[in-house]
C-alpha cells in the first residue's frame, strides 16, 4: 500500500459558481497546501456547506490526503440564490457545477461526485449527461425515486418526510424538537400538515397532489437509468438505513446493465441513516467491528479511480458486508452473494396467527393436497411469561391452549385457508423506533406490537443449525379485504430464544397499486389479489435456536401514513372506514416468506 502524503489545507469560502440562469450557487473549496492542480471531490448539499459538525471536518480530511473538496450549498439554501425546490434542480445545477469545477485551475480534469442522503440523491441527477471530467461516483445512502421511498413509498405518504419539510423549511434548518409529533400522527388530511405544524409550505402541499409515478414525480426519477451509467460507482448503505431501496436496487441493476458494471462496488454495514454510527438501541451491540475507517475506505477506492495510487485498493472483492448475528465483516464477489438461494418459507396457521400468541408457522416446504401441514397441531415454541400470555391469549380469543393441542383437539389436519384480521386507521398498529431522531426503523423489540390482534405472526420452529440471509427480501400474499382498498406491510425479524423479536426490515404495498405505481386497479372488495411485498434487504447469520418471523399488517404507523381503506386521494382523504382484510394460505394461494439463504 502507498503511503497518502499529509498536506496542509487552504480554504476558499463563498466563491460564486453560476447555473445555466444566473443564479449565483455559494461554494467552498477546501485545497491541499501543495503544487496542484488536484483531483476533485464534489459534494452539493441543502444542509450548509459550511457545516462545523460534518461538512468541514470531512472536507479538511480529505484534503490533507491530496483531493480538492469542493462544497455547493444547492439552490435557495443558505449562501446561494434561487428558490428551494427539492428534487428538481438537481440535474441542471449539478450539471453547472460540474462545468465550472472542471475549468478551475486547481482541478486536474478528474472529479468525483460524493454525497448522502439528499446530497447522494444529487450525485445520481448529477451523474446521467455528467461533464467529461466526472470519472466517479460515491451515492452514500441516497434517496431513490421519489415514489419508491420519500415522500411516496408505493402509494403510502413515507411519513417522517413532513419532519424533513419542517427541516430544511426556508434557506436554513428549523428545529424540529420542539413539536409533539406523536399528537399528530393521525392527522388528516395528509395536505394541512404543514399548516397544523404552523407554517406554509408550497413543495409539501404539491407533493401531496401526486402520490403516483406521473409526470410530475417523473422529472425526479433516475433509477431506471442504470444502464446509461458509464462511470465507477461505490455504493453505501446500511441494513437499517432509511433510503435502503437505492442501495439495494442500484448496485445490482448497475452490476447487471450499466457500461462500468465492471466497476460497481458496494459497502453496507448494520447502520442506520446516519451511516457508520453506533447502534443505541437497547439490548443490541453489534461489537467492536460496527464501526470502520469509512473515509480511509473511500480514500482507498478514490486513491484507484481518479488519484495516483491505485495500489492502495489492490484486489479486494467489490462487496464489503456487514453479517449481523456473527457481527463481522465479510468480503463477496458480488450482492447479493453468487452462492445465495432465494427460499421459500411458506405461511401456515389453524386459522388464528393473530398476534406473536396465536398459531401462525413458517414451513421450509410446500404441503400438497391432503398432506398433514405440522401447523394443524403445533405453534412456535414460547418460554416464560410469553407462555403465560399465550395461554391467556389463547382462551380469550378461541384459540386452542397449548394443552388442547397436544391433543390436537378441534383442528382440521390440513390447517385453516387464511388468517383475519380488523383493520381501523384511527387505531393503526404502531412502528417502532427512536422518536428522537429523524431516522425510522431499527433493530427494535417488536413484541409490543406483535401482542395485536390486528397483527399476523408467521414464525419458523427454532433452526436446527445457522441460517445466514443475505439480499432481497420479499413477501408474496394473496389477500382480500372487505373494503375499497386497504394496504399490506410485511417485517422480518429474528426472534431469539428468550423471545426478543428483533426487526431487521419491512415494506408497504397499497392493494391498488401492487403491479404498478402508475396507475391504481382496484381490486374489488373480497376478491383474492396476489401482492409482492418489498421489504428491501438484509444480512443476518440467524442462530441456531433462533426462529425466523414474518409479520403482517395493513399499517405500520409513523413509517407510513394509515391508509383509510378507500380510494380517495390519500393527501386529500379525510373519512376513514374500517376493513376486514384477510391473508390467505392454502394450496390454491401459497403465500410465502422469500429469503435469499447463502450455504455457509
Amino acid at each position: 500500500m502507498a503511503k497518502r502524503p499529509s498536506f496542509g489545507v487552504n480554504v476558499k469560502l463563498d466563491l460564486g459558481c453560476p447555473a445555466d440562469d444566473g443564479v449565483r450557487l455559494s461554494t467552498d473549496v477546501y485545497l491541499p497546501d501543495g503544487q496542484g492542480p488536484w483531483p476533485c471531490i464534489l459534494i452539493r448539499t441543502p444542509y450548509n456547506n459550511n457545516d462545523a459538525v460534518k461538512k468541514i471536518p470531512l472536507a479538511r480530511d480529505f484534503a490533507r490526503n491530496g483531493y480538492a473538496v469542493v462544497i455547493q450549498d444547492v439552490r435557495g439554501r443558505y449562501d446561494s440564490g434561487g428558490d428551494w425546490d427539492p428534487f428538481f434542480n438537481e440535474q441542471r445545477d449539478g450539471l453547472a457545477a460540474q462545468k465550472w469545477l472542471a475549468g478551475q485551475s486547481f482541478c486536474n480534469g478528474k472529479i468525483a461526485l460524493y454525497g448522502r442522503s439528499y446530497e447522494g440523491f444529487c450525485v445520481w441527477m448529477g451523474t446521467f449527461g455528467h461533464h467529461p471530467a466526472v470519472k466517479a461516483i460515491i451515492p452514500i445512502v441516497a434517496l431513490p425515486d421519489p415514489v419508491v421511498n420519500v415522500p411516496w413509498q408505493n402509494g403510502s405518504v413515507f411519513w417522517n418526510m413532513i419532519t424533513w419539510a419542517l427541516f430544511v423549511h426556508g434557506r436554513t434548518n428549523q428545529d424540529v424538537g420542539q413539536y409533539d409529533w406523536e399528537s399528530i400522527y393521525n392527522f388528516r388530511p395528509l395536505d394541512k400538515l404543514d399548516e397544523r405544524l404552523g407554517f406554509s409550505s408550497r413543495m409539501w402541499q404539491d407533493w401531496m397532489k401526486h402520490p403516483t409515478r406521473d409526470e410530475y414525480w417523473q422529472r425526479a426519477c433516475y433509477m431506471h437509468r442504470m444502464a446509461e451509467l458509464d462511470v465507477p460507482a461505490l455504493h453505501i448503505g446500511g441494513w437499517y438505513d432509511d433510503d435502503g431501496p437505492s442501495t439495494y436496487n442500484n448496485y445490482p441493476n448497475a452490476r447487471r446493465l450499466a457500461a462500468s458494471k465492471d466497476e460497481q462496488y458496494v459497502l453496507i454495514g448494520p447502520w442506520p441513516h446516519a451511516t457508520n454510527t453506533k447502534t443505541v438501541v437497547p439490548g443490541v451491540d453489534f461489537g467492536p467491528h460496527e464501526i470502520i475507517d469509512i473515509n480511509d475506505f473511500i480514500l482507498d477506492w478514490l486513491d484507484k479511480q481518479i488519484g495516483e495510487r491505485p495500489q492502495n485498493w489492490g484486489d479486494r472483492k467489490r462487496a464489503r458486508i456487514f453479517l449481523m448475528g456473527e457481527n463481522r465483516w465479510h468480503d463477496f464477489d458480488d450482492w447479493p452473494p453468487p452462492k445465495a438461494k432465494e427460499t421459500s418459507l411458506y405461511l401456515a396457521s389453524g386459522g388464528k396467527a393473530n398476534s406473536y400468541l396465536g398459531d401462525g408457522q413458517l414451513l421450509w416446504h410446500r404441503f400438497a393436497a391432503g398432506e398433514s401441514q405440522p401447523c394443524a397441531t403445533t405453534v412456535p415454541a414460547v418460554q416464560g411469561e410469553d407462555a403465560v400470555a399465550r395461554e391467556e391469549h389463547s382462551k380469550s380469543s378461541g384459540t386452542p391452549t397449548r394443552s388442547e393441542q397436544d391433543g390436537a383437539a378441534g383442528f382440521s389436519p390440513r390447517g385453516a385457508a387464511f388468517d383475519e384480521y380488523t383493520y381501523d386507521p384511527d387505531h393503526p398498529a404502531p412502528y417502532l423506533y427512536d422518536a428522537g431522531t429523524l431516522q425510522l426503523g431499527g433493530p427494535f423489540d417488536a413484541r409490543p406490537v406483535q401482542r395485536r390482534d390486528d397483527v399476523l405472526c408467521y414464525t419458523t420452529a427454532p433452526l436446527d443449525e445457522d441460517v445466514v440471509i443475505c439480499g432481497r427480501v420479499f413477501a408474496e400474499l394473496w389477500v382480500s379485504t372487505s373494503a375499497e382498498d386497504t394496504e399490506f406491510c410485511g417485517m422480518l425479524c429474528d426472534v431469539h430464544p428468550n423471545g426478543e423479536a428483533r426487526q431487521l426490515y419491512d415494506g408497504n404495498v397499497r392493494l391498488a397499486l401492487r403491479d404498478s405505481l402508475e396507475k391504481p386497479d382496484p381490486v374489488p372488495p373480497g376478491e383474492i389479489a396476489k401482492v409482492r411485498i418489498d421489504m428491501w434487504a438484509t444480512g443476518i447469520r440467524v442462530l441456531k435456536g433462533h426462529s425466523i418471523r414474518l409479520q403482517v399488517s395493513s399499517s405500520a404507523v409513523p413509517k407510513f401514513s394509515a391508509h383509510t381503506n378507500t380510494l380517495d386521494p390519500p393527501g386529500t382523504a379525510t373519512e376513514a372506514v374500517v376493513a376486514q382484510n384477510r391473508v390467505y394460505h392454502e394450496e390454491r394461494w401459497p403465500s410465502r416468506l422469500l429469503i435469499p439463504v447463502v450455504p455457509d
